[in-house]
């Protein structure tokens, strides 16, 4: 059976943003009333379950590991060409030319399909000089994943396109502040409250990144990170997305 036949089949869509939303219309001529976007969320209760068990000795534990004695920012995916890490490591690459005293965390294992493609990102991030910090994928109990978005001073993700990221909605529910791609559903998640960046311009990617550094004073991409996280509990929070999904199952249970 083929997509077009399942789209047909189907009762009732939920795309998780307007611009697939959009998408399904215009490309396959789907019913506007079978729509209804659900947006992504996160489990909102059970991160600030695994926050909360964060001692600072864990901190300090996971510095030591991993040699971590700067600030840094974080990218939490696999490694495939969409999702972008080689241009995000020569973007890197150029800003410790202007700002040394910073890191880069890369977390997450290799799409099998592109070995080719993640030990490009190898050979790229030597340049650093050991400045860019390699992490397999983490489970979601393991601690250290969530060490690492706490003490992050952002996290980047300059995918060629995101709907919108999951690893985005996480570090900013932690406190990070967000570098996201322009490209895909973003900005209905994000709003004005992160900064984006064209994934194809590595001098944009890197002049975001020196940005971040630079808000010690003013701190109003600070004031923005917060003001996402309200957001991710008003709407991302999974708790409210289950909430409205089963109302649309409601809907259909009364319809047949």
């Amino acid at each position: 059976m083929d997509r077009l036949e399942l789209l047909k089949l189907a009762d009732c869509l939920l795309p998780n943003s307007f611009l697939e939303a959009d998408y399904l219309r215009k490309t396959f001529n789907v019913l506007p009333e079978k729509i209804h976007v659900i947006p992504n969320g996160i489990d909102v209760e059970e991160i600030t379950g695994y926050l909360n068990t964060i001692t600072p000795e864990d901190e300090e534990d996971f510095n030591k590991e991993y040699n971590i004695n700067t600030p840094y920012f974080l990218y939490v995916a696999r490694f495939d060409k969409r999702k972008n890490q080689l241009n995000l490591i020569k973007a890197f690459n150029k800003l410790i030319a202007r700002e040394n005293n910073i890191k880069l965390i890369l977390i997450g294992s290799p799409n099998l399909n592109e070995i080719k493609y993640y030990d490009q990102c190898k050979r790229e991030a030597l340049k650093s000089k050991g400045k860019i910090i390699f992490l397999p994928a983490l489970k979601h109990s393991d601690k250290k994943l969530w060490i690492a978005y706490k003490c992050a001073i952002a996290h980047i993700m300059p995918s060629l396109f995101e709907t919108p990221g999951l690893a985005s909605l996480e570090a900013a529910f932690c406190g990070c502040k967000l570098i996201v791609t322009t490209s895909g559903a973003t900005r209905e998640y994000f709003k004005d409250n992160a900064l984006y960046v064209n994934p194809n311009d590595i001098d944009d990617i890197s002049e975001k990144m020196l940005a971040i550094l630079k808000d010690t004073k003013n701190r109003e991409l600070h004031r923005k990170s917060e003001m996402l996280k309200q957001e991710i509990l008003k709407i991302y929070n999974w708790k409210k997305i289950a909430e409205s999904t089963y109302k649309i199952y409601e809907m259909i249970g009364g319809l047949q």
